[in-house]
Formats: C-alpha cells, structure tokens, sequence
C-alpha cells in the first residue's frame, strides 16, 4: 500500500488533509482525507504521520508493506515498526506485522505546538479528563476535539448522529470556555468488520489528531478502563492496552496520554456527577438513534448503569434532561436483577456501594434474577433495542 504525499486543500468552509492511496489489493477508497473547519487550518500539519498510523490496520489486514511517500516521524515509524504492531496482535488476531517506510524521516518538531487537547464526547471518561484533579506539573486542557472516525457508525445516517453530537459538543465546549476543533474524515471506510471501532478507536482518533499536530503537543486520551484491569491479551477491546499503547503514539513534537485510568467506573461516575456542567450534557448511551430528543436512550446497558448510580448517589433527578426516567423506572428492576446476576461491569463494587447507600431489592428483581427467567428477560430486553421506540 502506498500513500501519496499529503495535500492541504482549501474550500469555501473547510480545509482537507488528502493522501491517495494506491498499489493495494485491499477494498479501500482511493483517497484518505481529514477535514477541519477554515478556522483550524493552522492546526493542520503537511506531515504524512496522520495517514501512516490511520491506515495502519487496513495494510496490516491487507498483509502488505506500508510506504509513505511524504515525510514521517522518525519517532513514530520505529514505534510502529518494533513495538505497536506486536501489542495490536492479541487485540486483532487477523492482523499481519508488515513493514511501514516512508520516502523521508523527519527529526524536526513543530514549534509551534503547544495546545493540550482532549476528544469531547460528553461521555463519563471524557468529563472525567476534563474535571480530575490535576497534579502540580501537569497542564490543563486547552482544547476539545470532536472527531468523525466512526464512534457515530457510517453512512448518510449516522453522519446525521455526528451533526448532532457536534452541536452539542459545540455547546459544551461554550459551557467549559474550552476552543472546539472538529475533525470530519473518511477513515473509518478503511476498516472492516474484524477490526470494528471498539478494536481499533485509539488508533483512529490519534491518526485524526496528529493531523492537527502543527498545534497539538499533547493529546490526553480517555481511558476506558481502570489500570488494573488492563491486560495484554484482550481480543476486540483495544481500550485493554492503553496504558502500555498509546505513548508509543508520539513524533518528535507530539505526544498521548492516557488519562482516568486511576479510577474505577464507580469512580468516575461519582466524580463527574459531582460537577454540574455534566447535567444537562452527559452523553453515555450506545443507541442514539433511540433517544427522541434527550441526549441518552435510557434503555441501553451504558444508560442503565449510570441512572442506578446516580440514583444510589442521590443524583438522578440532576439528569432529566438527558434521561427518560419514566423510562428508567419501568426498567430498574431488570437492571437490578442484571447487577445479581454479577452481568454488570465490577458488579462486587457496584452492589456493595449500592448496599451501603441503602438499596432495597425488590421482589421483582429477585424474580427476575432467576436463571430462566433472566435469560428471558434479557433477550426480551435486547429485542426491545432493536425495535424503534415510541416517541
């Protein structure tokens, strides 16, 4: 697979980050491009890095040789070369370790780099980034960053859903004083099915970033797990090795952080309900499609869990305007049986702190919790996520 030197094109709004791609046997467009709003072309860089590490996975899919012929960090083709391609393996068994080049290798930082960024989702390990108490040394974000490499699905209706996030995260971004870059793309029309967003969305949010790397130093990336359950060996959640992955993402000017791995999902749902910017945007819900005008479905595994905790928290009516809690209510039961059933993440934390803020169990629940009735129960439930919902 061999990539073109990039190009910078600029329309009547937007200006695009385009590298070509051809000499490849993989069923792939011919063009990779990122696109920023015409007031963030300075961030733009004419480095090869963003398409290197983007079309990574496609060319290891493929099993074929990577060559760049723009200039590349020389940081990050060894990184990619010796240690990340072997990390990315157990993650994505398919996979084939090839040999990434590039026509020049570039020592050089971009001095003007000096943004700390962080994506915006408005989801619980976001805000976490954002409203962790920070060590002595360590400088606030100056920048949130909404990417399109696939987190919103594909196609003309799931571009729909990353118009809509965009507003809100515009929004949000009003609400926390924080500049907003958006970065729009093509990327995710690289990937097949065995390598899906949860595999491989560090990779394509970093390769979105470092296309903005003339003024991002460092970009914080939200952990989606605590440290001590990160693991080498964890096909299909490449969110398992972040701690140890994502600092080989780095050029001579740029670098990643994870962030929130310290904490546990209990306590980061504690820690950002305590702030009242996350009220009216929290945004944790895995059907948006299903949501009817709040921002969250309040029916899906990702919304249940988070009104059971804020409930226990003494902190859900904070969250109607994104919650249905009506809806909640007539699901709290099956929830409570879920969490007896040890199917929720950490169960043995949730339902001890769940204890000590003076849960009750319903009957219901109980019932509920039986084995053939759970099953029951819980395809009923997945069936009904699949069915359009009354508005």
């Amino acid at each position: 697979m061999i990539l073109s030197a990039p190009t910078l094109t600029r329309g009547p709004d937007r200006v695009r980050y385009t590298v070509r791609v051809r000499e490849t046997k993989a069923d792939v467009p011919e063009e990779l491009w990122f696109e920023v709003p015409t007031e963030a072309a300075e961030y733009l860089s004419e480095q090869a890095d963003a398409a290197v590490l983007g079309l990574l996975v496609p060319a290891m899919e493929a099993g074929e040789p990577l060559h760049a012929e723009g200039r590349v960090s020389r940081r990050l083709l060894t990184a990619l070369n010796e240690a990340y391609q072997p990390m990315l393996l157990p993650i994505m068994p398919h996979l084939k370790v090839i040999r990434v080049t590039a026509a020049t290798l570039t020592d050089e930082p971009a001095e003007g780099a000096r943004e700390v960024a962080t994506g915006y989702s408005g989801g619980v390990d976001s805000f976490t980034t954002l409203l962790r108490p920070r060590t002595e040394p360590e400088r606030p974000v100056s920048l949130l960053i909404h990417n399109n490499v696939g987190a919103h699905g594909s196609g003309d209706r799931d571009d729909a859903v990353f118009r809509e996030r965009l507003k809100r995260a515009r929004h949000a971004a009003g609400r926390l004083g924080l500049p907003l870059v958006s970065v729009d793309s093509n990327l995710d029309r690289f990937y097949g099915r065995q390598s899906g967003f949860i595999a491989t969305h560090s990779v394509r949010n970093v390769a979105a970033v470092l296309a903005l790397q003339r003024k991002v130093a460092v970009y914080e990336y939200s952990s989606g797990h605590p440290r001590a359950r990160q693991v080498v060996r964890a096909p299909g959640d490449i969110a398992r090795i972040d701690e140890a992955s994502l600092p080989l993402l780095a050029t001579e000017s740029f670098r990643t952080v994870p962030t929130g791995a310290e904490y546990t999902r209990l306590e980061k749902l504690l820690l950002v309900s305590g702030h009242p910017v996350t009220y009216g945007l929290l945004d944790v819900c895995i059907q948006p499609r299903q949501t009817h005008g709040r921002i969250n479905c309040s029916a899906c595994v990702k919304c249940l869990r988070a009104q059971f905790l804020f409930e226990c928290a003494g902190r859900l009516e904070h969250y109607r305007e994104v919650f249905d809690l009506r809806r909640w209510r007539g699901l709290r039961s099956f929830q409570i049986a879920s969490l007896l059933r040890g199917q929720l993440d950490q169960p043995d934390e949730i339902l001890r702190y769940a204890r000590e803020n003076g849960l009750h169990i319903p009957f219901a629940s109980r019932l509920l919790a039986l084995p053939g009735i759970y099953q029951a129960a819980k395809a009923f439930h997945r069936l009904s996520l699949r069915l359009p919902s009354a508005p």
